[in-house]
Parts: C-alpha cells; sequence; structure tokens
C-alpha cells in the first residue's frame, strides 16, 4: 500500500485507496464490503489518520482478521455544507469559492470492522477538507464578529434616536396638552413634523409606549402635587377673568376655560378627568358662595339683591 510520505491525503489518494483497500484485504482472505455506517452504535476502538496510518491499521486488521471490514467513501456536497452561518457568506467569499469547486470530491474514508465484539473505526480526510473546514470556521466567525458591531451600531443609533424622540415629543406642549386618547395621534404627529422615521414599527411602537409610560407618571406626580390646592385652584379661578359667572355663558365654554387654567397650573399636562371633575366642582361651590355673599351684602347694603 503506497501512502504519501507527508502523511497528507488527497482526493485521488482516497479514490485509490477505495480500490487498494479491498485488493489487499482480500489477498489475505478478509471481504470487503461497501455497507454503510449508521451510526446506530459508538466505536470502542477509534483510530483516526495522521496518529494512524493505513499501512499500520491495514496490518492490525490482517492480524486480527475480522470476518468483514466495512469501506466507505465521503463524497463532499457543497449544497449541504454551506448550510447555517456559511451560507449567509459572501457568494464570492474564497471558502464558498473553493467549497462549490470541490463538489462530488471524496472528502474522507471510513473503514470499521470487529475485533472479539469490539467495534473499530478508522478514519481518514483529505488535507484540503481539514483546510476548508478551519477557514469555514475562522470566515464564520469573522462573519459573526461583524453582524455582531453591526447590529450594535444600529442598535446604539436607535436607542440614540429613540431618546432624541422622547425629549422632543415629551416636551412638547401640544404633547403635555393632549388628553390620553390624543397623545398618541399627536405624538406621530410631531414625529412626522421633525422627519423622525423608524426602521421597523418595533421600534416606534417602543417609543409610543415609553411615552405613554412617562406621561401618565408625570401627570400622576402633578395631580399628588395639586391634590390639596384644588380649592385654591378654584377660588383663583371664580375670581379672575376666566371665571364668568352670568346666565348667558355656556357651560361646556365655562369648563374649557378652566380646563385651560389647570393645564397651566399644572405644568402643561393634561390631567385625568376625574381630577379636571375634581376641580369643577370646587369651581362651581366656590362660585356659589360668591353668589350667596354678594346677595348677603346687597341685602345689608339694603339694596334689592337681584338686581345686577
Amino acid at each position: 500500500m503506497n501512502e504519501p510520505t507527508n502523511n497528507q491525503y488527497t482526493t485521488s489518494d482516497l479514490d485509490s485507496f477505495l480500490d487498494e483497500v479491498p485488493r489487499h484485504l482480500s489477498e489475505a482472505g478478509i471481504p470487503v464490503s461497501p455497507a454503510h455506517y449508521t451510526g446506530a452504535r459508538d466505536t470502542d476502538l477509534l483510530f483516526r489518520h495522521p496518529t494512524a496510518g493505513l499501512t499500520e491499521v491495514l496490518e492490525l486488521i490482517t492480524m486480527s482478521r475480522p470476518r468483514v471490514v466495512f469501506l466507505e467513501g465521503n463524497v463532499f456536497d457543497a449544497k449541504a455544507s454551506l448550510k447555517g452561518a456559511v451560507a449567509n457568506l459572501d457568494p464570492v467569499h474564497p471558502v464558498r469559492r473553493e467549497a462549490e469547486q470541490r463538489n462530488d470530491d471524496t472528502y474522507r474514508l471510513t473503514m470499521s470492522w470487529f475485533i472479539d465484539g469490539q467495534f473499530c473505526m478508522w478514519l481518514a480526510t483529505a488535507a484540503w477538507y481539514d483546510e476548508l473546514t478551519r477557514a469555514a470556521g475562522i470566515a464564520v466567525e469573522h462573519a459573526r464578529n461583524l453582524a455582531d458591531l453591526e447590529l450594535e451600531r444600529h442598535r446604539e443609533h436607535s436607542r440614540k434616536q429613540l431618546a432624541r424622540c422622547r425629549d422632543l415629543v415629551f416636551e412638547d406642549p401640544r404633547f403635555r396638552a393632549a388628553t390620553v386618547r390624543n397623545r398618541v395621534t399627536v405624538a406621530k404627529v410631531l414625529l412626522a413634523e421633525r422627519g423622525e422615521t423608524f426602521g421597523s414599527p418595533e421600534l416606534e411602537l417602543e417609543l409610543l409606549k415609553k411615552l405613554r409610560q412617562k406621561a401618565a407618571l408625570a401627570v400622576t406626580e402633578q395631580e399628588q402635587r395639586l391634590a390639596g390646592q384644588i380649592e385654591d385652584i378654584a377660588e383663583q379661578i371664580v375670581t379672575s377673568d376666566v371665571w364668568v359667572d352670568i346666565q348667558t355663558q355656556r357651560q361646556l365654554q365655562q369648563k374649557g376655560d378652566v380646563i385651560k387654567f389647570v393645564v397651566n397650573v399644572a405644568d402643561g399636562w393634561m390631567l385625568s378627568q376625574d381630577f379636571l371633575d375634581q376641580v369643577w366642582r370646587s369651581v362651581r361651590n366656590a362660585a356659589a358662595r360668591h353668589r350667596d355673599d354678594g346677595w348677603l351684602t346687597k341685602r345689608r347694603l339694603g339694596s334689592d339683591p337681584y338686581s345686577a
């Protein structure tokens, strides 16, 4: 059996062994079968080239004289080998080009046999296959690192965009003065005015979610700050130009004026309907007190309390 002196096999070497090994063993009275090993049983003894050369392994087989030796040559399938991360490499990448050029080349030789019930196997691969496997691993790792860097750059860009958009919307008076139902719509309008676009709908949804949460927290803080000042706010309203206590004044218009006043004292935030209702009730009560006080004052002065 002629083996390369450098212990490196080529496809031609493996193809030659597929012809020579059966003939060599047949001369020793040992039959060779091309049956395919299914891997249903783990090997007990594994011989691997170049630690174990073919010549030495054949001598061992000849001495032990198994009933049969199974010999199989594995053909390289470029399409199957390019699955997973390798498939994502550029088609003109050297690894992919070489793999495609090696399509249908014999890349591995598997020989198996039994000795006293022990399952033995010898494996040999072509040098180009080992080199291609190592190069593929390096190329894939490099590609992953580049992909990770690109992903991190994209994430950093997204984080900065989210922070920038959150600040510009959050500080805008139109967003603060919007009702809960209209905040998302107002936020989208403000973003469109600034020309802000997002690479994915998920990123925009994340921003809108953060804005809703931050706005809800700001409103809660304002209501907690103003909770003990509702009576004072009502008094300021009914004693200012905001309040016009005449029969012809429409209540809806008056409520709108009250809301604007509350928004101003709440740092521009539109407060919850429950809080606004409390303020409105206090304003009505304060206005009623002022009417009663005016009626009593006129009566003391001897004038008609029902006159203007």
